[in-house]
């Protein structure tokens, strides 16, 4: 009985010895692999065969890949079940043997087979690997979008009660450790792009997760990473507070490695504070502690710290031995970063020895290294990915609350219709009922309407916002640091306006008045003074107290300058006035502009499948506040000529219902 299994583990054994020679088949086929029908017979030897390549993967990738070979040969002609797990393993080892294109090929081959079979969790085990193999690959921008991709789908399991209490794919960790992990992964990717406000919204929300998970070990390590984000902004007290809460938790569980960095950050906040003894006590603390650990960036890091000190302290000896000392581990370690930091230090401490021509080689390495660590087109596109995350992680927050708003109404509507049916048998009843019923109705009608119209306005906020950051854009990229500043503080004025009127229907003549007011400051800014405009506003009406439809008046405004104004040779004016007319507010928006005939011949013979969004929503709010509000509400548009009938301008008359 012993002999069959015997006879298994020998050509077992036999399969190892030839695939860790190397004779593995890349193309899968099946007619010239050696031991593929003893697999096909016998499931032990499969799992065993499997269970060995996840053993390699990390001490042996080539051989893992030989023994995934045999797997994905034999499961392509047999059982298919676990396909999509022999492509991320298979992926996970090209990784490691530095072959990122052939990793993604098999990652994408494992997301197509997770995704026709539905499962979300070994997508996010996918998602996690992307975000891993770009990581590695310097493609920051692509790293951050499968982490968000993967706390999106996190996320969404939560909300559906379908994440279950540990995740298999994650070694069996919490779900909550899962979760704060793509969000630490998050924070250091904004870390090192130098979002660093980004960087400590993500490493908090890694922290509330942490907390509930109760790993102290990684709670530590995120309040650390906290800490050096706030250094980062100069924000020293906070810096100090959480990592001082670090060192206590450390302490706690006796981390001596944590504590060692913990040391590390400590000191460089107390330098940068200059208390200098203390930094310099902490600092030679954890490189005491972390030159025990096997962490040479950490080690390096440390070091560089110190130099720092020393140069400052004019130690320039120690300052030297300790370069000398770093510039080895950093060879051992191929840290860019630190690579930048040593030839920073090195460049400083020749400079006050008078070694200029050995400072200027250092100087130029210096900045070549930092360079290649600051690619401004990836920090951009870092920046634009996190906040297309953080908007839509709002609308998604938003439709839950309307889904949420839903489900009750049609469980109060559901109710009413009990009560009604119940009451249909009597006919005082059904009289009442019918009256009740179509009561109702009218008020939902209005309901709609004011959800529609509220729908409309939050749809004018894209569309607002992408214009003023299209004009923003252009100025920041003249690298006028004063000037641009000024521009962001009124951009984050605006921004904030628009925001506080977004969630009202309507708002008060005066928020109107100031918003106007910002957006054409900036386009003024931007447009080099090419217009001038005005503001005025009737004695009788009180800016206050007169309330108006939120977010209308801007479009047209935006029209007269990029329609009108932007077109024309000269000067151009923009005058927006408001006054009182018959229990109305009557606004005017008036340019001298190339008139409205002709903006429409250069948007034909310019853009001829063009479709201006601002308007067509305008138009529509339009429609909505009408059956709000009757003919109370209504625009004119007038073309303004000279008395050659040559086009001057156009008027644009509104009458606003007042809504206090």
């Amino acid at each position: 009985m012993r002999k069959p299994a015997t006879s298994r583990l020998l050509i077992f054994m036999l399969l190892i010895i030839q695939l860790k020679a190397g004779f593995g088949l890349p193309d899968f086929s099946m007619s010239e692999d050696f031991g593929i029908d003893i697999i096909q017979q016998d499931s032990s030897v499969l799992k065993t065969l499997y269970d060995s390549a996840r053993f390699y993967s990390r001490s042996d990738p080539v051989l893992s890949k030989n023994l995934l070979h045999k797997l994905i040969a034999v499961s392509k002609s047999q059982d298919s079940s676990n396909l999509y797990d022999y492509y991320a393993l298979y992926g996970n080892a090209c990784v490691l043997n530095g072959e990122f294109n052939e990793a993604l090929y098999y990652y994408n081959k494992s997301m197509l087979l997770d995704r026709e079979r539905q499962d979300t969790l070994e997508q996010i085990r996918i998602y996690n690997n992307l975000n891993y193999l770009y990581m590695l690959s310097g493609r920051l921008d692509l790293s951050l979008r499968f982490a968000h991709e993967g706390i999106r789908l996190i996320e969404q399991m939560k909300q559906h009660g379908t994440l279950p209490a540990t995740i298999g794919q994650f070694g069996n960790k919490p779900a909550l450790w899962v979760e704060a992990y793509f969000y630490s992964n998050i924070g250091q990717i904004n870390m090192k792009a130098g979002n660093y406000s980004a960087a400590i919204t993500n490493y908090k929300r890694a922290l509330e997760a942490i907390e509930l998970c109760g790993d102290k070990v990684y709670l530590a390590n995120t309040l650390n990473d906290i800490a050096i984000a706030y250094r980062q902004l100069k924000k020293y007290s906070e810096a100090l507070n959480y990592c001082q809460r670090a060192v206590a938790i450390n302490k706690e569980i006796d981390n001596e490695y944590g504590i060692g960095l913990n040391y590390q950050t400590l000191g460089d906040i107390y330098a940068e504070t200059r208390n200098l003894s203390d930094a310099t006590t902490l600092l030679n603390e954890g490189m005491e502690i972390l030159v025990k650990s096997d962490d040479i960036n950490a080690q390096s890091m440390t070091l560089l710290s110190i130099v720092g000190l020393q140069i400052r302290s004019r130690q320039y000896d120690f300052a030297q031995a300790n370069l000398n000392k770093c510039f080895a581990l950093i060879n051992a370690s191929s840290d860019l970063k630190a690579l930048r930091d040593y030839h920073y230090y090195q460049f400083k401490l020749d400079s006050v020895r008078g070694r200029q021509q050995n400072a200027l080689a250092h100087f130029i390495k210096f900045h070549a290294a930092d360079r290649e660590i600051n690619d401004v087109k990836i920090s951009q596109q870092i920046a634009e990915v996190q906040t297309a995350y953080e908007t839509q992680r709002k609308e998604h927050e938003n439709k839950l609350l309307k889904a949420e708003n839903e489900v009750q109404r049609i469980r109060i509507n559901k109710a009413r219709s009990t009560i009604f049916s119940i009451c249909a048998f009597f006919t005082l009843i059904f009289v009442i009922t019918l009256l009740i019923v179509r009561h109702q109705r009218l008020l939902t009608r209005n309901k709609i309407v004011e959800l529609k119209q509220k729908n409309l306005n939050q749809q004018m906020n894209p569309h607002f916002v992408y214009n003023c950051l299209t004009s923003i854009q252009s100025y920041i990229f003249q690298h006028d640091a004063e000037k641009s500043l000024n521009y962001l503080t009124k951009f984050s004025r605006l921004m904030r306006k628009i925001l506080e009127s977004s969630q009202y229907q309507y708002m008060s003549v005066q928020d109107e008045i100031e918003m106007l007011n910002l957006y054409l400051k900036l386009e003024s800014i931007r447009f080099k003074e090419k217009f001038e405009y005005t503001i005025t506003v009737d004695e009788k009406i009180d800016p206050l107290q007169f309330k108006i439809p939120s977010l209308l008046i801007q479009p047209f405004v935006e029209n007269s300058l990029w329609h009108g104004i932007q077109n024309k040779a000269g000067k151009g004016k923009i005058a927006v006035s408001f006054d009182l007319s018959d229990q109305a507010i009557f606004c005017t928006i008036e340019d001298n502009g190339i008139g409205r005939a002709k903006a429409g011949e250069l948007k034909q013979r310019l853009l001829p499948n063009h479709i201006s969004l601002g308007s067509s929503i305008t138009q529509e709010r339009m429609k909505l506040l009408r059956s709000l509000y009757g003919n109370k509400l209504d625009i004119k548009y007038i073309d303004l000529k000279n008395r050659f009938n040559e086009p001057v301008g156009t008027r644009v008359e509104m009458y606003l219902p007042i809504l206090n």
